[in-house]
């Protein structure tokens, strides 16, 4: 994935590789635990479908994943 984004969606070649590899480990990491706190919070709070519980947590963490990949891990620099 992150070799995909780096070099075909945004087209950053190789300058600054490892840095942003890091962040987007980063980043990572921090999506999948508050991917997992939701959905824990979800299903232990309010008893639903741990099924259902991941399809919400999923649809609110995406749009935060995204924005933090976009701006932070794969950020552009000015010219």
């Amino acid at each position: 994935m992150y070799l995909g984004n780096r070099y075909f969606t945004f087209r950053l070649g190789h300058e600054g590789f490892w840095g942003a590899y890091v962040r987007y480990m980063l980043v990572g990491a921090v999506v999948v635990g508050l991917n997992a706190g939701i959905l824990a919070a979800l299903v232990e709070g309010t008893d639903i479908d741990p099924r259902l519980g991941l399809a919400i947590s999923l649809l609110l963490i995406t749009p935060v994943a995204f924005v933090l990949f976009k701006r932070w891990t794969f950020r552009l620099k000015s010219a």
